[in-house]
Parts: C-alpha cells; structure tokens; sequence
C-alpha cells in the first residue's frame, strides 16, 4: 500500500550512530519519512523502485527520473 509520503528526499551523514540515513520531506502532510542505514537493512534496486527492508517491513521508493533512482539507489548501497 502506499504509505501517503511523497517530497524531497535528502541522504545524509551524521557524527552519531548509525552515521547514515535518508530523509523524505513530506509534502502531503506533517507526517515526515526518515530511515537509518544500518549494515543489517537489504537494499534491492529494480527497475521501478529502491526497495528496502528494515527490521519490521518491506518499503519501496519510487523515483520518477530512472537516472535519479539509478544514482540514489547506488549512494544508498555504499
């Protein structure tokens, strides 16, 4: 189902634990999107979607610019 979150979304380095994440910046509604990368999260990138599973769920990010998934995809998965 889709989760209602759509925005920018900004990949970052921090100087705590887990250092890396992501960021989506809702702009459907205050409901924000943020997700830590840790070593234990499967990444996949399909042709469609950068999907994702934590410890509780299966997530997928779409990305409009095949490119743009491409490049955040590969980013997500150093």
């Amino acid at each position: 189902t889709k989760k209602g979150v759509e925005g920018t979304m900004f990949v970052f380095r921090r100087s705590t634990l887990p250092s890396y994440g992501f960021f989506i910046m809702n702009r459907l509604g205050i409901d924000n999107m943020m997700a830590d990368l840790t070593a234990d999260m499967a990444l996949q990138l399909t042709s469609d979607y950068i999907i994702y599973r934590d410890e509780h769920d299966i997530h997928g990010i779409w990305v409009y610019e095949p490119a743009d998934r491409d490049r955040i995809g590969e980013k997500l998965m150093e």
